[in-house]
């Protein structure tokens, strides 16, 4: 999820379970609990490859020993240093552990992948909610700088902050049952206009839960589409992308391409273009696939192999230059067709 998200998240929980005792300390600790399992992007600049960066990020520090850890550790700090305040070393190591799990889960329900149990390779994503999605963020946005203007330990800041975790949270269990529902809807429509997968996955478009797409694999290919829950017409047009994964052949022995593909998990297409090949990570769709479908996929990766048999691989560049007819299209397509 967005930093924003996971600050005023784990500011809210932090009033929610300290912030009686230690007052807007509670808040304080309880964002930056919040944030730190998002450590792990000040080690960018230390990665060798692109691969690194993709393969780290969500790893070791958003895993449960990462958060057991530094759970025991910031919690006997904490506790020498707020020796005044009723509040136990135990205490202030539970406070720590449920912000970074909170955090943890968050971004389990976007689309990235989260390696929870680190070091088992295996990552979690549930696809429910976009990496921004302002009606879970903006209730706790506001309830937390409103907080701050009120007097700590009243009822008033208190049940406040309640109201702004009930409606965050209650929107997070409404996209779950969305998804659920999306599912179905898209299995109805594959299997109706006779499209034969052997697996799908199905994640919310930009910036809100009405709108979702659809990547379902077939022997030879991908089929993407998108559905709004206002769409009127009975079918939802599905987009064919050839998977053309025999290209890699001459890099498959590559590691950091086995590594590549391996994050995929298998929704990737490839291209030739020039003399590079360009893989196309389908999780996480196009700029604007609703409107355009041969538009570029957001995350793409260029591999070459040099003449004395090394591969580069490089990510392309994507410009988000036409970001605001983008978001008017996103808009116009919500609407329905």
């Amino acid at each position: 999820m967005y930093s924003v998200t996971h600050i005023v998240t784990g500011a809210a929980i932090g009033e929610l379970m300290l912030g009686k005792k230690v007052g807007n300390k509670a808040l304080f600790w309880g964002a930056l609990a919040g944030s730190l399992p998002d450590i792990d992007a000040a080690f960018t600049p230390f990665f060798t490859s692109v691969v690194d960066e993709l393969v780290y990020h969500r790893g070791f520090s958003h895993s449960l020993i990462f958060a057991a850890t530094v759970s025991i550790l910031l919690g006997l700090a904490l506790r020498k240093i707020y020796r005044k305040f009723p509040v136990a070393a135990k205490q202030w190591g539970s406070f720590v552990f449920v912000n970074m799990i909170i955090h943890i889960f968050l971004d389990c329900a976007t689309t990235w992948g989260t390696q929870v149990f680190w070091p088992h390779p295996a990552r979690i994503e549930i696809k429910n909610i976009f990496v921004i999605d302002p009606v879970f963020t903006l209730p706790l946005l506001v309830t937390v700088i409103w907080m701050l203007f009120l007097k700590t330990g009243s009822a008033k800041r208190r049940n406040l902050n309640r109201i702004g975790l009930i409606m965050a949270w209650c929107y997070m269990g409404l996209t779950l049952v969305n998804k659920l529902i999306i599912n179905n809807i898209f299995k109805e429509q594959l299997q109706k206009q006779n499209i034969e997968f052997t697996r799908y996955e199905t994640k919310p478009a930009p910036l809100q839960n009405i709108m979702w797409s659809v990547t379902a694999e077939t022997e030879d290919g991908f089929y993407i589409g998108y559905y709004s829950h206002f769409d009127t017409q009975p079918d939802t047009p599905y987009y064919y992308f050839p998977k053309n994964h025999h290209l890699t052949e001459s890099v498959i022995h590559d590691r950091n391409v086995k590594r590549l593909i391996r994050l995929t998990k298998g929704y990737y297409a490839m291209e030739e273009r020039n003399d590079q090949l360009l893989l196309n990570d389908l999780r996480f769709g196009q700029n604007d696939g609703w409107n355009n479908p041969d538009g570029n996929f957001i995350f793409s990766y260029f591999i070459k192999k040099e003449e004395d048999g090394k591969v580069e691989i490089k990510q392309q560049e994507n410009s988000f230059r036409n970001a605001k007819r983008s978001l008017k299209l996103l808009r116009e397509r919500i609407k329905g067709v």
